[in-house]
């Protein structure tokens, strides 16, 4: 295989993480932040654990599964590397766990009080 298959290959992958995290609901400049600063097989990875077990929340699940991988990787976790780029309203950190608010209101997520 040429380098520039490898290359529209590497893309495709790439552009399809993009497109199913956006489509989830996450906003494009975070997809932007994530998308650089990860690689794109731990995402598809995540991408696809997501989409096996189906959550009532993805971008919930998504946003947990890619801290985990953050910190197993002795990375900082995502509220520290993304707190300027992500909405504070929506997104709350609470017992060392990033939760992700959205638009529905649920019970069982902490609510910010203002």
């Amino acid at each position: 295989m040429s380098n520039t298959k490898l290359k529209e290959e590497y893309w495709k992958r790439r552009q399809k993480v993009r497109s199913s995290l956006i489509k989830w609901g996450i906003k494009k400049g975070l997809v932007n932040d994530i998308d650089r600063e990860h690689s794109v097989g731990v995402l598809e990875k995540i991408i696809k654990a997501t989409q096996k077990r189906n959550p009532q929340n993805p971008v919930e699940y998504f946003l947990k599964g890619l801290n985990y991988s953050r910190i197993k990787h002795g990375r900082s976790s995502l509220s520290v590397s993304l707190k300027k780029t992500i909405q504070p309203q929506r997104f709350i950190l609470c017992n060392n766990t990033l939760y992700y608010t959205g638009q529905a209101k649920s019970p069982s997520l902490p609510r910010r009080e203002e």
